[in-house]
């Protein structure tokens, strides 16, 4: 499901989609945040009591919002993030952080996402960049939950930030799952 919070607006900033997480931990009274492509990507940055029952359903594939809460500890803070890859959703092949070139040329718009049966648009980096029509990834989730902040102290790949190895569960070998870190890279890891 891709989601946004409506209103309760603190502040926006440009940034890549996995680090709107962090900087919504960063910023002073960020309770929970959601993300969109607008100016090739911003993050909302919201304040104020919320529950996941305040997200609401957009049609706008890419977004993706999430609530910060203190862990338990008081010496970090943990991303709920609502949206992600569901079993079955269509995934388009990530690049992690990337600095999009400036010259590209699209032959689809990921908006109205007019591909043949069976594609899904896409942005490529490779030549031609830009959008265009690709076969997607088919996520197949695999059993287990994804680790959270609090258990994963000592794991050097839960740190970090400009990490991608993976945009689905069956991209990882074994029974090892794609999920996003505390800095909301993907990465493969042992599920709880």
């Amino acid at each position: 499901m891709a989601c946004d919070f409506k209103g309760n607006d603190l502040c926006n900033v440009r940034s890549y989609r996995n680090h709107c997480r962090q900087k919504c931990a960063q910023t002073n009274g960020c309770t929970h945040f959601a993300w969109s492509k607008l100016n090739n990507g911003t993050c909302w940055m919201k304040s104020g009591p919320v529950s996941k029952n305040d997200a609401s359903s957009t049609s706008d594939r890419n977004m993706i919002c999430g609530i910060l809460s203190e862990s338990t500890n008081q010496k970090s803070s943990e991303m709920e993030v609502i949206s992600g890859a569901n079993t079955g959703q269509k995934v388009c092949p990530g690049y992690g952080f990337i600095e999009r070139p400036q010259k590209c040329e699209s032959s689809c718009s990921a908006e109205k996402d007019e591909c043949p049966s069976g594609e899904k648009c896409c942005f490529r980096i490779e030549q031609p960049c830009g959008f265009h029509c690709v076969v997607p990834k088919d996520n197949k989730a695999k059993p287990g939950n994804c680790p959270t902040n609090a258990n994963m102290t000592d794991n050097l790949y839960w740190k970090m930030c400009d990490e991608h190895s993976c945009d689905v569960d069956n991209d990882c070998h074994g029974t090892n799952k794609c999920c996003r870190n505390q800095c909301h890279s993907t990465i493969c890891i042992d599920p709880q």
